[in-house]
């Protein structure tokens, strides 16, 4: 064959091979670019699914717990409100150190103090009766207030734990002593916090169903039954009674010990809502200091009071350190 023919052949084969590489890569570029396309499509899938699910989440938590969380704040409110009345109340000689005053009866202010002081254990059950079903982790805040709300239930039971931390307060509730003894030392002999299982009962027998929906009894409501023996809160009333009655907080120093706590607590609890960011991881912000929750109604010393500033700065301090503990291990537990 000439040389111009082989020429000719060799270009002609290099022109197929060209042509066929050329459709190779061509094939092969057209199938990635099929699977890419693919593959972004389930991504954007995944990404609208997921948005979706996030969307109607978030709808049923905030339906579901911004109301339990709104009356939280109510109540917080109130107790801390009432806080303040029992210092001013011993201030002023409305409660005496002997256990006489406002709270030795069954009056007006004893049942109304009782209501105030219990009717904020309520609120993490109702939550916990809504939650079933619904990611908590969709929104930090509400967690982070669950959370919280459910350190407050068991504040109620730190009153030994209150009662070690130094100044250790002498502290036996459950020692056998004879009538006279403990009567003459109730700051060391009488409880002053309650049993987990009857504040669980306390905490069911205030909440009420309604319209498809439980939320805490009102004072009227706790009024009518609390001296009847018939109803739920009427067979708890001598556990209420022996938690609350005759309180003063020189009589009772490890209760104003738990009551100065959850002040603090709610305290920290209504800080929440103001959405400050990193409140989780700033615990401390949530807390006043002890001067300045002395300087809003602590101090129950009444005007020209003998009573040294330590007496009434003491249970604000230890308050204050055992609270900021509590609130640096829940903060640990919502970064898990």
């Amino acid at each position: 064959m000439p040389k111009e023919g082989w020429i000719a052949v060799l270009a002609a084969g290099t022109s197929l091979l060209v042509a066929l590489i050329t459709a190779v890569l061509t094939w092969r570029t057209q199938r990635r670019v099929a699977e890419l396309t693919h593959r972004l499509q389930e991504q954007r899938a995944e990404r609208d699914a997921r948005r979706d699910y996030e969307y109607d989440a978030k709808k049923r938590l905030y339906a579901e717990c911004e109301p339990v969380i709104f009356e939280a704040m109510e109540l917080a409110e109130t107790f801390r409100r009432r806080v303040l009345s029992l210092a001013r109340a011993a201030a002023n000689g409305g409660l005496a150190e002997d256990g006489s005053g406002w709270l030795a009866g069954n009056g007006y202010y004893f049942r109304s103090t009782a209501y105030y002081l219990l009717a904020p254990s309520t609120s993490v059950k109702l939550l916990q009766r809504r939650l079933t079903e619904i990611d908590l982790a969709l929104e930090p805040r509400i967690a982070f207030q669950y959370l919280l709300l459910k350190e407050i239930f068991h504040s109620y039971t730190w009153d030994h734990d209150l009662a070690r931390v130094d100044p250790a307060q002498p502290y036996e509730p459950d020692a056998v002593v004879a009538g006279a003894v403990a009567a003459a030392a109730p700051q060391r002999y009488r409880r002053q916090g309650l049993y987990l299982g009857v504040l669980d009962q306390i905490a069911d027998e205030l909440t009420i169903r309604s319209d498809n929906a439980y939320h805490c009894k009102s004072l009227g409501e706790f009024w009518a039954e609390f001296e009847r023996p018939d109803e739920k809160l009427g067979r708890r009333s001598t556990d209420i009674t022996e938690f609350l009655s005759g309180f003063h907080p020189g009589r009772a120093p490890v209760l104003w010990r738990l009551l100065v706590s959850q002040y603090l607590l709610f305290g920290a609890l209504l800080r929440t809502r103001e959405g400050r960011p990193g409140s989780v991881d700033d615990t401390a912000g949530l807390l006043v200091t002890p001067d300045e929750a002395l300087a809003e109604g602590l101090d129950w010393r009444g005007a020209g009071s003998p009573l040294p500033i330590d007496r009434v700065r003491t249970p604000v301090l230890v308050g204050h350190e055992y609270v900021r503990a509590r609130l640096a291990y829940l903060a640990a537990q919502a970064r898990r």
